[in-house]
């Protein structure tokens, strides 16, 4: 019978528990700590996790069994705790692309910190963010996977704005009083948004392109840590929302302004966007969703007290290509 390993991380606060008998999977840090700069790095999602004694009390508790010649994974939940159990040694070791790992940026483990974070107050937008910090303005965008946020905030990096989330971006309300969270620094780049978009990036960054292959198929985890903003939490700062679909051939842009009033659902479905769907585990085993009804009436009234709240003083439409994206805006 194999030993259990056990590892403790604080996200935003929380302190999770992480238990499993297949020590690999837990002592790995190119998911906890972006060794090696891998797109399938947890910070890639949230700003960091900070290694705790993992014998203090835990908000969350997050066991992994391997079950050698398991067909199928099973989930068990307790209120915080989570046991989840399969093939996880086969798993790890013949995975090509570990994004969708049980700790990967777009694995189960995320949902659960997501949501867990919502339990204690904290909501996540999935958003890149940026900000003109001497005008406590922060630029907020939001969108589904596809719609081009990346190619806003590499735009915004041109005009030397500074970063807040490339992937997330946090906030909570107390008393009234409103408060964004820094969220992840590394971007996950498509190459193609460098080498055809903004080749300008590419010496900024310090990245050196070979030429060879289909840049738009190739893929870099970029830190974007040297031009963070300046404060990890904003307090009731300006904001500007931007919704944008992003279209790299398009000639002709359609940017104009919308009123917030009118957001609320679709400010719901973007803090939904990284909590309610369920999860397909290393691209094959299919664990339904883990959200329910009690956490979304939460999640809509979270959206309905932001837009209520906020010092939302611009919302903008955007179809148009990386190029003009932020034309007239910023």
């Amino acid at each position: 019978m194999s030993s259990i390993i056990k590892r403790a991380f604080e996200l935003q606060g929380m302190k999770i528990g992480l238990i499993s008998d297949f020590h690999d999977i837990i002592t790995d840090d190119e998911y906890f700590m972006s060794k090696g700069g891998h797109l399938h790095s947890l910070l890639s999602n949230f700003n960091s996790l900070n290694e705790i004694s993992s014998t203090l009390p835990m908000d969350v508790i997050f066991e992994v069994k391997n079950i050698s010649g398991a067909e199928e994974f099973s989930l068990e939940v307790d209120g915080s705790n989570y046991y989840l159990s399969g093939p996880v040694e086969r798993c790890e070791k013949e995975c090509s692309d570990k994004r969708s790992s049980i700790f990967g940026n777009m694995g189960f483990f995320s949902k659960v910190a997501v949501l867990e974070l919502e339990k204690r107050g904290i909501f996540s937008f999935h958003s890149t963010s940026f900000c003109k910090e001497d005008e406590n303005r922060l630029y907020l965008v939001l969108g589904g996977s596809g719609a081009g946020k990346s190619s806003v905030l590499l735009k915004a990096q041109t005009a030397n704005m500074n970063v807040f989330g490339t992937e997330l971006t946090h906030f909570s309300l107390n008393d009234g009083k409103l408060k964004l969270m820094e969220g992840s620094l590394w971007q996950n780049c498509r190459m193609g948004n460098l080498v055809i978009d903004f080749p300008e990036l590419l010496g900024k960054y310090g990245i050196d392109w070979s030429g060879e292959g289909d840049p738009w198929y190739q893929y870099k985890s970029v830190d974007l840590g040297d031009w963070k903003a300046g404060k990890a939490v904003l307090e009731d700062p300006e904001l500007v929302l931007l919704f944008p679909r992003i279209e790299s051939e398009r000639e002709n842009s359609v940017i104009f302004r919308s009123s917030a009033e009118k957001k609320d659902y679709k400010i719901y479905n973007n803090l939904a966007d990284k909590v309610s769907p369920p999860s397909m585990l290393y691209g094959t085993y299919f664990i339904p969703s883990i959200d329910d009804d009690e956490s979304q009436k939460l999640r809509m009234k979270a959206a309905i007290d932001f837009r209520r709240t906020a010092n939302i003083i611009d919302c903008w439409e955007i179809l148009a290509s990386p190029a003009q994206c932020l034309d007239g805006i910023i």
